[in-house]
C-alpha cells in the first residue's frame, strides 16, 4: 500500500535495482507525520522527561522488533526473487523485449505459487505484443521450467492501457480413480481407445493404439504400480475383443489373466522365447522361401490380399504383447540362447524389435514394463532405435536422470509423491493423470479385471497360438469355431449343421466348464449370449469361483446346443 510502482534507476542512483516510487499525497504524510513526532517527543523531554524516555524505549523496542520482521521477510523476499522470479525474467525477456533489471515492474510472482492452488502470475506485455503462438509456447515453457507447473493456463488481457498476461496453475487430477469411474467411458470408448486414468477435472485420459501410438513404455521404479496400470490396459484389450501375450518373467505378476481363453501367458525363458518366435520369426527353406510364417507375416499377407482386391483390410483381433520386467526379461533371453547354443543376438529379442517396428498396420501392439526404460532394455542392440517406435511412455516422479533419458524435452513436472499419479509423456506434451486401482484388495482387483475381461466381445485365439488354456473339456466333436458353425435365434446361440456332438474321450458327464471357456470353443458368440442361456435353462453351478468363474456341467450346456439345432 505504501508503495505505487517501481521506476527505473537514474544515472545517480546508487543501486541499479529500480526505485520505489509514492504519490505525493503520501510523501506530504509521511513528512507530515515526521514533523509531529518529532515535536512531540522534543515537547515531552522538556516536560515529562521519565514518561517521554520510557515511552521512546517502547516505542523503539516495537520499531526494532518490526524491522527485524521485516528484515526477515525481506530476506525470504531476495530468496525468492533469486530462485524465482530473476530466472524467470530472464527466460521471457527475450521473448517480450523487457530489460531484466526492471523485472519488478512487469514480472509478479506470488510467494505461494508451489502451494497456492489459485496462484496467480502476472506479466505485463508491450503494447504492440500480439500473442503469437510461438510467443506464448516460450512463455508457457519458461513458466513450467521455472515454477513446476505443468501446463498452466494463460489469461490475455490484451485490450487494456495495461496489457498483460495472467497465469494461474492447473487444478490437480482426483486423488483415486477406481473400475466405477471410468466404466462408462471404456463402454463409450472406441476399440482402438484404453482409458488409462482421469486428468484434473475428471477429464478421462484416452490413448488411440491405432491413430496415436501402437507401442507403449511404462518406466517406473518398484512398487509405484506398473502391473496395476498394465493390468487395466491389457483388461481393456480384452474387453474389446483383441486378444493379449503376456511376457511374465516373474511368474505371478497378473494372475487375474490366468487361463483366461484369449490370452497367451508365457512365464519361462524357454517358453517367451516359443512365443516371440511364434510372433515374429518366419522359417525358411534354402531357397529362401518361407514355409513357417509367422504370425506378423500372416497378418501382412492378409493386409496385402485385401488391399490388391480394394478392400478394407481385417488383419484379425488386435493383440498386445505385455511384457513385464523388460529389463530382466532381456537378460534371461539372452542368458538362454547362449544355454541352448546360440550364436549373436537372440532370436526371441529380435522378433521383439521386429514387433514394434513393423507391427501398427497389422494391429499388434505392445506395451513395455521396466524399472528403467533405458536403450540397453528397450532393444536387442542395446541402441535407442527400439525406444525410438515407443510413441508414450508413462512414468512415475522419475529422478531428473530418467526424465532426461525419457522426457522428449519436455520440462520436468514437480514430484507430487501421490499414489497412483503418473506422467504420459507424448511428442504433443506432458500429462498428468490419476491411474486406475480397481480396489484396494489385490484379489477383488483381479477379479474385478477378470471380469471386465469377459464381459465385453471374446476375441478369436489363432489356433496354434501357444500357451493359451484350451481345456479338452470343451469342445465336442465336429463342434467348433469354423465355417460350419453359425449364430441365430435370440440367444445367438451356436447352430450346428453337422451331426450331433460328441463327448471326445477322456470326458465324463460330470465335467464342468466356465462360461468363458464355453465361449471360447464356439459355442456361444459371447458373454452376454452364455449368461442369457444359463438364466433361461436354470443352470446351477457346479463349483463357485469369484476369481475365475463359476463352472456349469457340459451335458447341460450339450443338451441345450442338440435341442436348438
Amino acid at each position: 500500500m505504501w508503495f505505487d510502482t517501481y521506476a527505473p534507476p537514474t544515472p545517480w542512483s546508487l543501486s541499479r535495482q529500480p526505485r520505489r516510487i509514492r504519490a505525493g499525497w503520501k510523501k506530504l504524510l509521511a513528512g507530515g507525520g515526521a514533523l509531529v513526532v518529532a515535536g512531540v517527543t522534543g515537547w515531552g523531554l522538556l516536560t515529562h522527561l521519565l514518561a517521554t524516555e520510557r515511552g521512546t524505549a517502547l516505542v523503539l523496542g516495537a520499531a526494532a522488533g518490526i524491522q527485524l520482521i521485516r528484515g526477515f521477510l525481506w530476506w525470504e523476499r531476495f530468496e525468492h526473487d533469486r530462485t524465482v522470479v530473476r530466472p524467470l525474467a530472464r527466460r521471457v525477456a527475450g521473448v517480450l523485449d523487457q530489460a531484466v533489471g526492471d523485472r519488478r515492474t512487469w514480472l509478479a510472482v506470488p510467494w505461494d505459487y508451489s502451494s497456492g492452488d489459485d496462484a496467480k502470475i502476472t506479466i505485463d506485455v508491450p503494447l504492440d505484443f500480439t500473442a503469437a503462438e510461438r510467443d506464448m509456447e516460450d512463455i508457457t515453457r519458461a513458466i513450467t521450467v521455472s515454477t513446476g507447473w505443468l501446463a498452466p493456463k494463460a489469461e490475455l488481457v490484451l485490450k487494456s492501457r495495461h496489457p498483460r498476461l495472467v497465469y494461474g496453475r492447473s487444478a490437480p487430477p482426483p486423488p483415486a480413480v477406481s473400475l466405477r469411474n471410468i466404466r462408462e467411458c471404456i463402454g463409450t470408448a472406441r476399440p482402438s481407445q484404453v482409458v488409462l486414468g482421469m486428468a484434473p477435472k475428471w477429464e478421462p485420459v484416452l490413448l488411440d493404439l491405432d491413430s496415436e501410438t501402437p507401442m507403449l513404455g511404462a518406466s517406473m521404479r518398484t512398487g509405484e504400480g506398473k502391473s496395476e496400470l498394465a493390468k487395466n490396459i491389457a483388461a481393456q484389450v480384452l474387453y474389446h475383443g483383441g486378444i493379449v501375450m503376456i511376457l511374465d518373467y516373474k511368474l505371478v505378476s497378473h494372475m487375474w489373466a490366468d487361463r483366461l481363453p484369449t490370452v497367451c501367458y508365457a512365464r519361462t525363458p524357454a517358453e517367451i522365447q516359443a512365443a516371440l518366435m511364434w510372433l515374429a520369426w518366419d522359417e525358411y527353406d534354402a531357397d529362401g522361401n518361407i514355409i513357417r510364417p509367422s504370425e506378423l507375416t500372416r497378418r501382412k499377407q492378409v493386409v496385402l490380399a485385401a488391399r490388391r482386391a480394394g478392400q478394407k483390410p481385417n488383419p484379425g483381433p488386435r493383440l498386445l504383447i505385455l511384457a513385464e520386467e523388460r529389463n530382466a526379461t532381456g537378460r534371461a533371453l539372452k542368458r538362454h540362447h547362449r544355454r541352448m547354443g546360440g550364436k549373436g543376438s537372440s532370436p526371441a529379442l529380435e522378433s521383439m524389435d521386429e514387433t514394434g517396428e513393423t507391427g501398427r498396420q497389422v494391429k499388434v501392439n505392445k506395451l513395455d514394463v521396466a524399472q528403467r526404460l533405458s536403450a540397453k532394455a528397450s532393444g536387442s542392440d542395446g541402441t535407442a532405435d527400439a525406444r525410438e517406435n515407443i510413441g508414450a511412455i508413462i512414468t512415475k516422479d522419475p529422478t531428473e536422470q530418467t526424465w532426461k533419458l525419457l522426457g522428449g524435452g519436455h520440462a520436468q513436472p514437480p514430484k507430487s509423491g501421490h499414489k497412483g499419479r503418473y506422467q504420459l509423456i507424448t511428442a504433443a506434451g506432458v500429462t498428468e493423470f490419476q491411474g486406475v486401482l480397481y480396489d484396494e484388495d489385490p484379489d477383488e482387483s483381479d477379479r474385478l479385471a477378470r471380469e471386465l475381461a469377459l464381459s465385453g466381445e471374446i476375441g478369436q485365439v489363432p489356433h496354434d497360438m501357444p500357451f493359451v488354456y484350451r481345456s479338452g473339456l470343451l469342445v465336442p466333436a465336429g463342434v467348433g469355431q469354423d465355417a460350419a458353425a453359425r449364430q441365430e435365434a435370440a440367444e445367438q446361440a451356436s447352430v450346428i449343421q453337422q451331426g450331433a456332438p460328441v463327448l471326445p474321450a477322456g470326458e465324463g458327464p460330470g465335467a464342468a466348464v466356465t462360461l468363458a471357456e464355453a465361449v471360447a470353443a464356439g459355442l456361444f458368440v459371447s458373454i452376454g449370449a452364455a449368461r442369457q442361456a444359463r438364466q433361461r435353462q436354470g443352470w446351477e453351478p457346479v463349483t463357485e469361483d469369484r476369481v475365475r468363474g463359476n463352472k456349469y456341467l457340459v451335458s447341460d450346456i450339450y443338451a441345450y446346443i442338440k435341442g436348438k439345432r
